[in-house]
């Protein structure tokens, strides 16, 4: 044979493997916003089919700052460096570990990488010999910068430009451009599922239920993939967040 498709068993299985990779991404998204309103926000939105409420993690005020003034740092007095060092000190004063990472939004990461006095202690070897693989990286959703290391402060530094569509079909940023996340690598994050309940096969343990609806004819059939995810920070304590410009 010159072209075989493998019959119409084979399509079907194709289409359906596509079907729940699209399912499975939308699942991953929503994973995504809720870790990313949890760091910056302290709290992480539930929404769904028949719920809607908030998980608050009782993550300490002052670890969430927002920047006024002369200190924001679009403005040429801003202490950029002084800002990140006084926040890695935070987790510490609570008894968390202290943050090796540094995630920054699109917009205060090209703040952060043109101000010369970071440039002077930006350490970019990790990039130059490979240490980040890139392999295992969306350069459309994270962009490593490069280490920086001063006094009282030692991180990775990241920028995450990752986007979502809302409700609404608009593009939205899963972090603030003007946001900055810091934290460890140490400190508990784990993904939980929860029970899900599906009217064609009752209740169910486990991380998603992938379904056919048929409709009552059973001419049709819609693949549907059931997941009830909730990130959890376990340690609120040892992330700070930082807004670095005021917006509307």
């Amino acid at each position: 044979k010159v072209f075989d498709n493998g019959g119409p068993r084979k399509r079907l299985n194709v289409k359906i493997a596509r079907g729940l990779a699209k399912l499975r991404d939308r699942v991953k998204n929503l994973e995504e916003l809720q870790l990313a309103n949890a760091l910056s926000t302290g709290k992480a939105i539930i929404q769904g089919k028949d719920v809607d409420y908030e998980v608050d993690f009782q993550m300490d005020p002052t670890h969430i700052i927002a920047l006024t003034g002369t200190a924001q740092w679009d403005d040429p007095l801003s202490t950029k460096e002084k800002d990140l060092r006084d926040a890695a000190q935070l987790p510490g004063r609570k008894g968390a570990p202290a943050p090796n990472r540094c995630i920054m939004g699109f917009e205060a990461g090209i703040l952060w990488s043109n101000d010369e006095n970071v440039k002077q202690d930006l350490d970019l070897k990790n990039y130059n010999t490979g240490h980040i693989d890139f392999k295992q990286t969306d350069e459309n959703r994270a962009t490593y910068i490069g280490h920086y290391k001063s006094v009282g402060i030692s991180q990775e530094m990241w920028t995450y430009q990752a986007q979502y569509t809302d409700a609404n079909g608009d593009a939205q940023f899963y972090l603030d451009p003007y946001g900055v996340i810091m934290g460890s690598t140490a400190a508990r994050v784990e993904a939980h599922y929860g029970m899900i309940e599906n009217l064609n096969h009752g209740t169910f343990m486990g991380k998603e239920f992938p379904d056919f609806i048929t409709d009552p004819k059973g001419r049709f059939a819609d693949l549907t993939l059931e997941s009830g995810p909730l990130i959890a920070v376990h340690q609120p304590d040892a992330f700070v967040y930082l807004k670095v410009k005021v917006t509307a």
